[in-house]
């Protein structure tokens, strides 16, 4: 069996041809326009020039620049997800909020069944700490000014669980068994964040062509080469010039260091 191939993908694999269209916020990512269906996930960025394709029954994940012509290839288990939020540096922020020991209850929301979970967060420290990031290597997101957190997983079970994984690796998000709809926390400063939200979500055909990678991309050696362009490095900026305005950004260098 393929590594990164789960033993239940068989039978979605063998599933009537459904698919999903979302479109989700995260604050991570920025928009995303996503396609699922039971054998393949497609995730195409509306700011940042990428595209993520998967499929059944290697999942391997394929990252592509369609702009600049760069694909960068990697095994399930090796998928990092690091261009969605710039640099690998970022980590520890929603990854290890305990959301699979929280009770979930049944819920509806965008027309789905869904379920939620009200998460508190045991490690969550007293006071928060901001500072000033000169550049993207010295900034940590940091989840322990993460009071409490809502999270509603949606329950789909056509919904394979590859596409689940690569998404909460791109949007750093909680490990599930399902697409996270909605994410919100709330801090040590009584401050509410959106992390992850959907604006749209509907069935739509199945189109295998959707699931393509285009022909005569240049294959790099990391996915950051992927999206590491004029424009991306712009994002890039911005985001660490606004986001220590919504409190997520702490420096990670100690008192006195580099």
């Amino acid at each position: 069996m393929p590594i990164g191939f789960f033993s239940s993908d068989w039978a979605w694999a063998a599933a009537p041809q459904e698919c999903w269209q979302l479109e989700q916020v995260s604050l991570v990512s920025g928009p995303v326009k996503i396609l699922v269906a039971p054998q393949a996930v497609r995730i195409e960025s509306q700011g940042n020039r990428y595209v993520v394709v998967s499929k059944a029954p290697s999942w391997d994940v394929i990252s592509y620049n369609p702009y600049s012509k760069k694909r960068f290839d990697a095994k399930l288990s090796q998928f990092k997800g690091d261009f969605a939020a710039g640099t690998n540096t970022f980590g520890a922020y929603l990854e290890k909020l305990p959301v699979g020991r929280a009770p979930r209850k049944n819920e509806t929301l965008l027309g789905q069944r869904v379920r939620a979970a009200h998460i508190v967060n045991p490690s969550a420290r007293r006071e928060g700490v901001k500072h000033k990031a000169p550049n993207l290597h010295s900034v940590l997101f940091f989840s322990g000014d993460i009071t409490t957190a809502d999270h509603y997983i949606w329950d789909n079970p056509n919904i394979p669980k590859s596409a689940s994984l690569i998404l909460s690796r791109m949007f750093r998000l909680p490990p599930s068994d399902g697409i996270a709809l909605r994410l919100i926390t709330h801090d040590v400063e009584l401050e509410r964040h959106v992390e992850l939200d959907t604006t749209g979500l509907k069935k739509v055909a199945y189109r295998s062509a959707n699931f393509a990678v285009p022909p005569n991309l240049v294959k790099v050696k990391s996915e950051l080469e992927v999206v590491n362009d004029p424009r991306r490095q712009g994002a890039v900026q911005n985001l660490i010039q606004n986001w220590d305005e919504w409190g997520k950004i702490v420096d990670t260098r100690k008192p006195g260091g580099n």
